[in-house]
């Protein structure tokens, strides 16, 4: 059988450059890779021989030849759920990349009855991700996230994760940990998160996490795609049921992590400044193509008590308050 070519074109250079030196190292695919500069170098290429597929970043809408079967890498995880064969999530491990390209190749192309690849997937379809996020502050969002994951935990396994820049988790839980979610991703980058990860997660009460970062810059120096292939590799070595992620403004990237969430809670309030920041996140969705996510976001009006003392008792105060005996009912626990 003629072996056939996938053409790969990438707007996001970075991004590109990364996916392409990884198919270059592969030996073994079924198939010839070759990158392209432009649009119209591939149009070009394509008079004189044949493309088997085109996997690219760019929207299929801009395509310029309909005959050669587009593949599109997207950030957004529900069109690779719908459509598998056409749309790959992009913010997962290169193995899983590859493994679906490979279905597409055989299912769509050359119609070959098997090929051995990866059969690596972001997340277990038996995880569940829940993230908590506002743009606006003050409203408990990230009381509401610990009180979630503590009351899923009595019936199920939890990983609680924080995206503040500032979460003060470790201060209220009396905590001097070892490693920091900066850890995890630097041990990402090392290659070597699989062999690190034991010893690197925590507990409080009975739900597991991983400490936050220790200053701002730290996060604001971890990229949406390694925060999720990270969580995929977490995934893989624990079975957790469930994942909170507290999403918080100091973070590049939110609409990234959204988007692999099966619900959204977002804490709102009545004043008028904020729910005019409501609507700005709301056309900010809509400007950026994101306004799928309006299908996943539960907003939420969270009860507030003053009667707190110190931080010893704070979570157990939240536990069997108002905020608790909300998020119970909430989540019909």
């Amino acid at each position: 059988m003629e072996e056939k070519i996938v053409a790969i074109y990438m707007e996001e250079d970075e991004y590109g450059k990364r996916l392409k030196e990884y198919f270059y190292q592969q030996g073994n695919l079924p198939f010839t890779v070759i990158s392209f500069s432009s649009w119209e170098a591939i149009s070009q290429y394509e008079m004189k021989h044949n493309i088997g597929i085109l996997l690219t970043d760019r929207d299929r809408k801009e395509s310029f030849d309909e005959h050669i079967q587009t593949v599109i890498l997207t950030n957004n995880i529900h069109l690779e759920q719908q459509q598998p064969l056409s749309y790959i999530f992009k913010y997962q491990s290169i193995e899983a990349i590859i493994g679906r390209l490979l279905e597409s190749y055989k299912q769509q192309v050359v119609n070959i009855a098997s090929i051995s690849h990866p059969s690596s997937n972001f997340v277990s379809k038996k995880t569940t991700i829940i993230g908590v996020y506002s743009p606006i502050g003050r409203c408990l969002k990230t009381s509401f996230s610990l009180i979630l994951a503590q009351i899923l935990s009595k019936r199920e396994s939890v990983l609680y994760l924080s995206l503040e820049s500032m979460s003060g988790l470790c201060q209220l839980l009396h905590k001097e940990p070892s490693y920091y979610l900066s850890d995890i991703i630097f041990a990402l980058r090392e290659n070597n998160l699989e062999k690190r990860i034991n010893g690197m997660i925590d507990m409080f009460d009975e739900v597991s996490y991983i400490p936050p970062v220790k200053c701002p810059e730290d996060l604001k120096n971890i990229s949406a795609e390694e925060f999720v292939k990270a969580l995929d590799i977490i995934l893989k070595e624990y079975s957790y049921s469930t994942v909170v992620i507290d999403v918080g403004e100091g973070f590049l990237q939110p609409d990234v992590i959204l988007s692999i969430c099966n619900t959204i809670y977002m804490p709102i309030k009545e004043d008028v400044m904020s729910q005019c920041k409501i609507e700005a996140f709301e056309q900010m969705l809509y400007g950026t193509q994101n306004e799928y996510l309006f299908d996943n976001i539960q907003k939420i009006k969270l009860p507030y008590s003053h009667c707190f003392s110190g931080r010893q008792t704070y979570l157990e105060q939240l536990m069997w308050g108002e905020l608790g005996d909300y998020t119970r009912s909430l989540i019909k626990g």
